[in-house]
């Protein structure tokens, strides 16, 4: 057999092989961590939440109804974004959309611009109140809806100091959806 028909023959076996290793890692990713992101998420879900899978995390979409009016929002996880694990908090506030991106290693409060609930007398400012940190392996949430409320003399006042209705918590667990999958591997053309 001529040398170069024998290089030929090895170097398509080795590109044979990387393509087998690469669908093999493609499957098992589609086996295991984007099969079951709700399986993992749902025992930690307020009763008002239901969650869909996703390909690469979950939406978890709410309606519940405080002071009474009625509140839908979603939450997108998307545990093995690139570079870091992501939540996408979305809600339509009278016919206006409004989202909010949080990435991994952050924390805050952020108003939701129009979301207003009243309280007696008083009008409370909404705002989303967030923490996320790690990634798909020990992935730590809390995401809850929040309310302040500027009184007279004793100035900005929020969560349970305004209402035993508050804070709405959404999602404060640590959570292990398992390794993100390796991006597949190039497969060179012979």
């Amino acid at each position: 057999m001529p040398a170069t028909l024998m290089i030929k023959l090895a170097l398509a076996c080795a590109l044979a092989a990387t393509a087998a290793r690469a669908a093999s890692l493609q499957a098992s990713h589609a086996r295991g961590v984007a099969a079951g992101f709700c399986a993992e998420l749902n025992p930690d879900l307020p009763n008002f939440c239901s969650c869909n899978d996703l390909d690469d995390g979950a939406k978890v979409d709410c309606l519940t109804d405080i002071f009474g009016n009625p509140l839908k929002f979603s939450v997108t996880i998307a545990p093995c974004a690139s570079p870091d694990a992501t939540l996408d908090f979305e809600v339509d506030v009278n016919g206006t959309p409004w989202d909010y991106t949080i990435k991994a290693g952050s924390s805050g409060t952020e108003p939701i611009p129009g979301l207003t609930f009243s309280i007696g007398v008083a009008s409370a400012a909404a705002v989303l109140d967030y923490s996320l940190d790690g990634n798909a392996d020990h992935l730590e949430v809390d995401l809850g809806i929040d309310a302040c409320v500027d009184v007279p003399f004793l100035g900005k006042k929020c969560g349970a100091d305004v209402s035993s209705e508050l804070p709405i918590p959404v999602i404060n667990h640590t959570f292990s959806f398992g390794a993100c999958a390796e991006p597949p591997l190039a497969v060179a053309q012979v």
